[in-house]
């Protein structure tokens, strides 16, 4: 079985209000799970008609967020039909910045958006929370206005674990949980901290697998700097293992 992440961000976010008349994100760290607001009145009027834009996004120097549309389909028969592109944008004036592939729209399910900014707002990561797993996590970096160095981390982490996770071969669940964190330090480096769980329900009786993952990517240079998978256990499951 392909070893799925759930990443579950729990970050306090502080919201100022800039001169837009839109709340801005002060802290770098952000989470979003409310309604998204109407964007600024000079957005072109297509954009106003089908986007919202998320009020934590709004980067530490507010002049980027991040825009989702309001309708879209979360599991597309045809790949050509998926969901609408969701865009970063500059705030006052209003500008799209490039498009960023993170599949998330208003009446998604099981919704959960997480927006880690570096403090001077020239890097991000984005993280589209589902119920199991993130849909994506897009670490990049912002350079002259334009997205540079952007890439999808979370297929590699699962990559990593997949091989533990065969040695194993524990009983076939649907639901493989992770459960960690994905943080930009002060040099644009993303620290990965997960927890992964074959067995998500916690059903005892079960052989089941868990493994850390730990690692550290730079957005800069593309690349691992460090990874490592850590085996916890690969036997029945006991009620004892139940998360804290």
């Amino acid at each position: 079985m392909r070893v799925v992440l759930v990443v579950i961000s729990v970050l306090a976010s502080t919201l100022t209000q800039p001169k837009s008349g839109i709340a801005a994100q002060d802290s770098g760290h952000s989470d979003f799970n409310g309604d998204g607001r109407e964007l600024p009145a000079d957005a072109p009027a297509e954009y106003r008609a089908d986007y919202l834009l998320a009020p934590s996004s709004i980067s530490p120097n507010k002049k980027l967020a991040f825009i989702y549309p309001k309708e879209g389909d979360e599991f597309p028969t045809d790949p050509e039909s998926g969901t609408a592109d969701n865009y970063l944008v500059t705030l006052d004036p209003f500008r799209i910045v490039g498009p960023l592939p993170v599949g998330y729209f208003e009446e998604i399910n099981h919704k959960g958006l997480s927006v880690k900014w570096a403090k001077d707002s020239s890097a991000a990561v984005i993280v589209s929370e589902g119920k199991w797993s993130p849909r994506c996590v897009i670490a990049f970096e912002v350079k002259e206005g334009q997205i540079a160095h952007q890439r999808e981390l979370s297929q590699a982490v699962s990559d990593f674990l997949q091989v533990d996770y065969n040695n194993c071969a524990p009983d076939d669940f649907m639901e493989i949980a992770l459960s960690g964190s994905w943080k930009l330090n002060p040099k644009n480096k993303v620290i990965v901290k997960c927890v992964s769980d074959s067995n998500g329900k916690g059903i005892s009786g079960k052989k089941s697998w868990r493994a850390r993952f730990e690692g550290l990517w730079s957005v800069a240079k593309e690349k691992w700097l460090q990874k490592r998978v850590t085996p916890v256990f690969c036997r029945t499951y006991r009620a004892s293992d139940l998360p804290k």
